[in-house]
């Protein structure tokens, strides 16, 4: 749902009523900052940085979605 939403916004304010509530400042903090990282080797590195080539996007996509699930 994170990755392909529909609206944006709806998705934008359940995370900032979220934070603080159901999931902690902190928990909120690390996250972003392991997708800045990981934003930040995507655009120096490529996308094999983060998934192995040959590179796929549906199964990177499946790949991310089951790590932020896990």
């Amino acid at each position: 749902m994170l990755l392909y939403p529909e609206d944006f916004r709806a998705v934008s304010d359940a995370l900032d009523a979220a934070v603080g509530n159901g999931i902690s400042v902190a928990r909120a903090d690390e996250a972003l900052a392991r997708y800045e990282r990981a934003a930040l080797e995507w655009a120096v590195r490529g996308p094999e940085s983060i998934w192995p080539p040959p590179f796929d996007p549906k199964g990177f996509a499946d790949g991310l979605a089951d790590r932020a699930v896990h």
